[in-house]
C-alpha cells in the first residue's frame, strides 16, 4: 500500500493506463468500520472528501482529501472512516 500523487486527474490516469474498472462510490458514517476479505483483485481508491484509515496484517496508513492509493488483491483489510466520514472512489482490477 502506497500513497500515490494528490489529484483526481492522477487517479483517472493512473487506474486507466493499469486496467482498472470505472470507479465506484463509496460512502461511510463518522467512525464506521469496513471490512474486506482478500478477493485476489487489486482495488484503487481516490478520497474525495474526509479521511479514512486502511489496515491490513502488515501494516495501516491514513489518508485524507486528495490521496488515492492502492491495495494488492491477497491482502484482507479494514477501512475506518474518520469524524466526519468519507466519501471515496474505488476501482477494482481487470
Amino acid at each position: 500500500m502506497e500513497k500515490n500523487l494528490n489529484s483526481l486527474e492522477n487517479f483517472k490516469y493512473f487506474s486507466g493506463r493499469q486496467g482498472f474498472t470505472s470507479p465506484i462510490l463509496g460512502v461511510l458514517g463518522p467512525r464506521e468500520v469496513l471490512r474486506r476479505r482478500a478477493k485476489e483483485q487489486e482495488i484503487c481508491c481516490y478520497v474525495l472528501e474526509g479521511d479514512l484509515e486502511i489496515i491490513t496484517q502488515q501494516h495501516s496508513a491514513l489518508y485524507t482529501k486528495n490521496d488515492f492509493f492502492c491495495i494488492e488483491g491477497d491482502d484482507s483489510f479494514e477501512i475506518h472512516s474518520g469524524s466526519t466520514g468519507v466519501e471515496y472512489l474505488f476501482t477494482f482490477k481487470k
